[in-house]
C-alpha cells in the first residue's frame, strides 16, 4: 500500500465537485483533482493492488483513479455508455477490479497494471438495480446477492466468466450488502427481504436461513465480519 494511504482517508464525491482527503496525522482536509467529476458521477470507491484508488462509473462513462502520492484524479478506459451502471466493486485475487452491474448489463473490469477498462461475460437481463454489493471468497471468485436481480451472481475473474446461480426470490430491494465469514460461507442482510441470505461458495447454493426478521423495508443496509 502507497505510504500516503495508510495516514489519509478518500472521501469519494457524490454530489461535491471533488474528491475529499482527511489527514487525521495532520488535522487537515482537502480536495484533489481539477476537473468536476460531477453529480452521481461515483458511488464506490476500492484500493488496487499498486496503491491507487478506483470507482467505476455510476452515472458517467468512464472509471476514475486517484493517484494517493501526487492527488492526480483521472479517468481510464473507453467510455461506456450506461446510466447507474455500477454501485459495488471490489478487488480480486488476480490483481483486478470487479463491479457488479447496478443497471448495466455487464460486469466490469479494471486492471490496474494495464490501465484498462472493459466489460465481461454473458449480458444480463435487463433491469434496474440489480445488485449493489460484492465481496470476494475464499474460492477466488466473487459474489453478488440480488437486489432487484432474482438471482446471486458468481463472477469468476480467471476465466472472465459470469452466471446467476441458486434460488430464484422475488420482490425487489432484497439485499444491498454481504460479508464473508470465517465459515468460508457468505451472509446478505435483508433490506426488504424478510430473512438472511447464506451463500455457500462451496456448494454453490444460495438459501434463506433463520426466521423472518420484522422490521418492514430497509431493515439492513451494512454488515461486517
Amino acid at each position: 500500500m502507497n505510504g500516503y494511504m495508510h495516514v489519509c482517508l478518500y472521501a469519494l464525491s457524490c454530489t461535491a465537485e471533488h474528491i475529499l482527503v482527511i489527514n487525521p496525522r495532520e488535522e487537515t482536509l482537502h480536495q484533489v483533482g481539477i476537473e468536476p467529476l460531477g453529480q452521481y458521477s461515483y458511488m464506490s470507491f476500492v484500493e488496487g493492488s499498486n496503491g491507487f484508488l478506483y470507482a467505476p462509473p455510476f452515472r458517467t462513462d468512464r472509471a476514475v483513479e486517484v493517484d494517493p502520492a501526487t492527488g492526480i484524479v483521472r479517468k481510464i478506459g473507453d467510455g461506456i455508455p450506461v446510466d447507474c451502471g455500477y454501485r459495488g466493486i471490489v478487488a480480486a485475487s488476480n490483481g483486478r477490479l470487479y463491479a457488479a452491474p447496478y443497471s448495466a448489463a455487464h460486469v466490469m473490469e479494471i486492471n490496474p497494471a494495464a490501465g484498462t477498462v472493459r466489460q465481461i461475460g454473458d449480458a444480463l437481463p435487463y433491469g434496474e438495480r440489480k445488485y449493489i454489493s460484492i465481496v470476494a471468497a475464499d474460492n477466488g471468485r466473487l459474489y453478488s446477492p440480488p437486489t432487484n436481480a432474482g438471482r446471486a451472481l458468481e463472477i469468476d475473474p480467471v476465466s472472465a466468466s459470469v452466471r446467476q446461480f441458486g434460488e430464484e426470490f422475488p420482490g425487489d430491494e432484497k439485499y444491498v450488502a454481504i460479508a464473508a465469514a470465517g465459515n468460508g460461507r457468505l451472509y446478505a442482510v435483508p433490506l426488504d427481504a424478510e430473512r438472511v441470505l447464506e451463500i455457500d461458495p462451496a456448494a454453490g447454493t444460495v438459501r434463506q436461513i433463520g426466521n423472518p426478521i420484522p422490521g418492514g423495508r430497509y431493515k439492513y443496509r451494512a454488515i461486517a465480519a
